[in-house]
């Protein structure tokens, strides 16, 4: 088989596919990592935000909690003073 001018040889023709191919691999591998990356990151931030819930939830409860106590001890306070005053 004769080569025609314009022609590569073989051995750059398989260079190249190999250096496309490895190309090609790394691409993939660079896309694998930043998939993986991602959820990651995408994790932390759900703990994160989950972790921030759980303490605004917490806090709310504290003081739903510091309110009723408030209010049981304002209850008790009038229903004394009207013990009181009836039995004056």
């Amino acid at each position: 088989m004769g080569e025609a001018p314009g022609d590569k040889p073989y051995e750059q023709i398989t260079e190249e596919l190999m250096e496309e191919k490895a190309r090609l691999q790394a691409q993939k591998e660079a896309e694998e990592l930043w998939k993986k990356k991602e959820a990651e990151i995408e994790k932390k931030f759900r703990d994160v935000l989950a972790k921030e819930k759980a303490r605004i939830v917490a806090e709310k409860w504290k003081v739903e909690i510091e309110d009723r106590k408030a209010a049981k001890l304002m209850e008790e306070k009038i229903q004394l003073e009207l013990k009181v005053k009836k039995i004056f």
